[in-house]
């Protein structure tokens, strides 16, 4: 996989922020409820070189994949290996990180100094954005491993682009897809991970347990550092090794109704420690404003398994 080269104008804005009920969506989920007006813009960063690191361990890859059914793969050892941000996990036709994307992860990417619209993959309809630093920063003392928040759309995607992935879409889409067929493991990449293939109701199964991830019956109240909750986990490999998708914080994915601008909406999916145990589970559509950042919302990146150069 190559590392995309980048180069952007660094400014501030603040962001609109609203979340939106699309019709047809799940009644029993109040949509966005975990929204906040957004905080400050910084328009400061410092400038440096590269992107984070991670580690990885070697397994054997397998041929399953969203839609495909199949249980094979593991922590990646090929196409998907030495990105910057979370450790990847191998899921047959494509890669998802291990965590939500932390702090000090999206700060290696501030670091950089990029600039939004130079960027060759930086969207047209991400024109309203001009900067990537998240609306309220820099992140609380102690919470570098702690999952980033307040980033809107075009910041995830941004970072996603920058680590040589992308954001989580529909099946094959490469990036963007509808948001029609969100709660379809078979359509949805994010889908097919969080039910394991259509099997369970939430990311840990199918019994309801509010105990295992971080949501609101935990009784927490705050982030947690990333991946440190093990039985927040799917059940079976290879989905056994991506973490925290119920609770910790929301993550945009590349489910929208348009790609048009600052007002298309787009699916944030997972719940967070602010919502109880029927947000969590996989099927919850809540979906924003491509603009909005709020006070518990993140992201984690997929990938494409492409040979390298």
């Amino acid at each position: 996989m190559r590392l995309r080269a980048a180069l952007f104008v660094w400014a501030s804005l603040a962001l609109p922020l609203g979340c939106t009920a699309l019709a047809g969506l799940d009644d029993d989920y109040v949509l966005g409820e975990g929204g906040q007006s957004a905080g400050p813009t910084s328009s400061s960063t410092t400038t440096g070189t590269g992107g984070g690191s991670t580690t990885t361990s070697s397994s054997t890859s397998g041929s399953g994949g969203a839609g495909g059914g199949g249980q094979d793969g593991g922590t990646v050892s090929g196409p998907c290996e030495g990105l910057p941000g979370p450790t990847m996990v191998d899921l047959g036709a494509f890669c998802m990180d291990s965590t939500e994307v932390s702090n000090a992860q999206y700060l290696a990417f501030l670091e950089v100094g990029l600039q939004p619209q130079v960027f060759t993959n930086d969207p047209a309809y991400c024109s309203f954005n001009t900067s990537f630093v998240p609306s309220t920063w820099p992140a609380p003392a102690g919470h570098d491993d702690h999952p980033v928040m307040w980033v809107d759309w075009c910041d995830a995607h941004a970072y996603c682009e920058w680590a040589g992935k992308r954001l989580c879409s529909a099946v094959d889409a490469g990036g963007t897809g509808p948001f029609d067929g969100f709660d379809n493991p078979a359509t949805s990449e994010w889908m097919y991970v969080c039910s394991g293939s259509g099997a369970q109701a939430y990311s840990f199964g199918s019994s309801g347990d509010g105990t295992v991830c971080n949501i609101a019956e935990t009784g927490i109240g705050d982030t947690t550092v990333v991946g440190t909750m093990p039985s927040c986990a799917g059940v079976n490999a290879p989905f056994s090794q991506v973490l925290d998708l119920s609770g910790g914080v929301h993550e945009w994915t590349a489910e929208c109704t348009g790609y048009t601008g600052a007002d298309d909406t787009c699916a944030f999916r997972g719940g967070s420690f602010m919502h109880d145990l029927n947000g969590a589970r996989c099927t919850v559509p809540d979906a924003a404003p491509r603009s909005a950042t709020w006070s518990d919302g993140g992201f984690r990146c997929c990938a494409d398994k492409l040979a390298p150069d």
